[in-house]
């Protein structure tokens, strides 16, 4: 508009129309403040002055409008009073001074609405500055988690003397394709068999009964394995399995081959050793993790377990009691190899080998206990009394190696969140959830979005020290709870802490400690199973020393008490019973002896069981939240 026309045409009037005006059908152009100026009756050295003014004063349009009409008004009034323009001019003063004035004044005249906006702007604002610095913050720390966690999980490995270790022999045995083989000959499938008999047909030759149609079957792969299995009895006389764990990447092409292609030439799908230094900070930190350490030992030793178990169903079908014993024997030793690692899945793996072994004496026990002579029903007997069935070594080590390796690497060493540690807590997320991918394989936007977020995280997840103190107090409760029998257990109440992260995870309080929440195992369903296997234990060593009791008096012991301290080394309190009273024992209809606790109703209900509770479990409550009346059989299987 520097070569305005006296009357501003249709398009400057337009511009310079409120809304309003636009409404009502008018073309007001009101907010024109240049044509105020232009065309006031005031001397050019005046209209300049007011130019600059509106122009300096950084105004909205109707604000700079509104000034312009009031300063022509004050340099129309000078003039009228007969002052001339150079005098009006110089009596106004400094123009920057004015235009900020006059500014100030204006903008404290705008409405609460809009002061509110400036406030809200200027909180967000700082807000964001203050966010972006903590993300620069966040992005300076870096997890710095334990140099070599494969070198501390095989220490108790490399301790061990190599002549006592099974696994150079077991290794060269895999190789040969042997053990492949001791799996693969004894599927089943259904359409070759299913004319032999009527029902569900298993798909393995070891959960054959010798009184099923089937069993030819089962023999047949006990004969064409016997070397084999003969073999693998023998190498459990090693004190040791000597099994060192690894990343699959750290595996020797013939054992990944082994283990994962046996019929294969070459180690197909093995991963390659990444290259560390191009890896990103997370990426890294997820590869070395706990959770990418294989343990395919415990398949090994679990595949060998359950074919010795159909090798003792078969010394037992065939008369054999020396065969059965030295089986059984076998089958421990094969228990105590897995927890050379205390592993959490290794210390169930080893209960779940014991359980194997117990079912196998408990039908002996039931059907033919003739089977076994005096001699071999006390070395079961002082098997048994000793057998580890306890997890609490890996309960220890969940606490004291898998979750601080856990927060190693989520946390900086000043215990805070880091922009790698929220990348690697999503890993672990969608690793334990089985989510396809993993958040290096997202888009950038969407990790970008992930590392922005850190400071939001960090705000919610509580900070490492307050993360080990819930972790710790619930890992204190479950040692402690270790202690407990079944009956104690079912009282015992984890807190309220522990309560709340368990049974609201998604609560304000579940989230803040979500870390905890994802990786934190059931451990005390792991305490019940624990406790149930040592019960059923516990009832097989006292029918063993009632069989041989029998066998001297001619009838059965009444109580415990009367086979200590010749037959038994130690009364065995009853896991279900709060008082802590022995089993029970009482002589059945069929010859047998039942061994049994009372429940947790405290009170004997001459062996009665509870059909509605799969066995071993302990029976607890009904459907109206009320004891069961019932006892616990756990000996024989009801």
């Amino acid at each position: 508009m520097s070569a305005r026309s006296p009357v501003p045409g249709v398009w400057q009037k337009m511009r310079t129309t409120p809304m309003k005006d636009w409404i009502r059908g008018r073309l007001s152009g009101r907010y024109d403040w240049k044509w105020v100026i232009v065309s006031a009756a005031i001397p050019e050295p005046c209209r300049g002055l007011v130019r600059e003014v509106v122009g300096r004063s950084g105004l909205w349009r109707r604000e700079k409008a509104d000034v312009a009409r009031e300063l022509v008004a004050h340099f129309a009034d000078g003039v009228e009073a007969g002052a001339s323009a150079e005098e009006l001019v110089e009596r106004f003063g400094d123009v920057r001074q004015a235009a900020r004035l006059i500014r100030r004044a204006k903008k404290r005249q705008r409405s609460v609405v809009y002061h509110a906006r400036v406030l809200v702007g200027r909180v967000v604002g700082v807000t964001a500055v203050l966010y972006v610095a903590a993300i620069l913050w966040f992005m300076m720390g870096e997890p710095r988690p334990r140099e070599n966690i494969i070198a501390l999980m095989n220490a108790s490995v490399d301790a061990q003397a190599e002549r006592d270790q099974a696994w150079p022999e077991l290794r060269a045995l895999m190789l040969s394709g042997a053990l492949h083989e001791l799996e693969a000959s004894g599927k089943l499938d259904p359409e070759d068999v299913e004319d032999q008999v009527d029902g569900e047909i298993p798909n393995h030759v070891n959960k054959l009964k010798p009184d099923g149609r089937l069993w030819p079957l089962a023999e047949a792969y006990l004969a064409e394995n016997a070397a084999t299995l003969e073999r693998l009895r023998a190498l459990t006389a090693y004190p040791y399995l000597g099994f060192r764990v690894g990343f699959e990447y750290d595996m020797e092409p013939d054992d990944w081959r082994a283990m994962n292609n046996p019929t294969g030439n070459e180690a197909s799908g093995q991963p390659e050793a990444p290259d560390w230094d191009s890896l990103r900070t997370e990426d890294r930190l997820m590869a070395q993790s706990t959770l990418h350490v294989l343990l395919p030992h415990l398949s090994i030793q679990r595949q060998i377990a359950r074919s010795f178990r159909l090798a003792m169903r078969d010394a037992a079908a065939r008369g054999d009691g020396e065969a059965f014993v030295a089986y059984f024997m076998a089958t421990g030793r094969l228990a105590a190899w897995s927890a050379e690692q205390p592993f959490l899945i290794s210390e169930l793996v080893k209960v779940s080998i014991q359980a194997y072994r117990l079912e196998e004496l408990r039908a002996v026990l039931r059907d033919d206990p003739g089977l076994l002579t005096d001699s071999q029903l006390v070395a079961l007997a002082h098997e048994l009394a000793v057998a580890d069935v306890s997890v609490v070594e890996g309960i220890y080590f969940e606490r004291d190696f898998f979750m601080e390796d856990y927060f190693d690497r989520i946390y900086s060493p000043s215990g805070w969140m880091t922009d790698e540690g929220v990348l690697v807590l999503a890993n672990y997320d969608y690793l334990i959830e089985g989510i396809e991918g993993s958040v290096k394989n997202t888009e950038i936007a969407m990790r970008m979005l992930q590392s922005s977020s850190t400071p939001l995280v960090a705000a919610v997840i509580a900070p490492r020290w307050e993360m080990e103190r819930v972790a710790d107090a619930y890992y204190e409760q479950i040692i402690e709870a270790s202690k407990y029998s079944l009956a104690e257990l079912h009282e015992f109440d984890l807190g309220e802490q522990i309560v709340a992260l368990s049974e609201d995870p998604y609560s304000l309080y579940g989230v803040r400690y979500f870390p905890v929440v994802m990786l934190m195992p059931a451990l005390e369903g792991v305490l019940r199973t624990e406790g149930q296997t040592r019960s059923v234990r516990d009832a097989v060593v006292i029918r063993l020393a009632a069989e041989v009791f029998k066998r001297e008096h001619g009838r059965w012991p009444a109580d415990q008490a009367a086979m200590v301290p010749g037959y038994l080394p130690r009364v065995y309190a009853d896991a279900s019973d709060l008082k802590g009273r022995p089993y029970l024992l009482r002589a059945m209809e069929d010859g047998d002896l039942m061994v049994y606790g009372r429940g947790l109703d405290g009170d004997d209900d001459g062996g009665r069981v509870d059909e509605t509770t799969n066995w071993p479990r302990l029976p607890e409550l009904d459907e109206n939240d009320e004891l069961i009346d019932c006892d616990w059989v756990l000996y024989p299987e009801p």
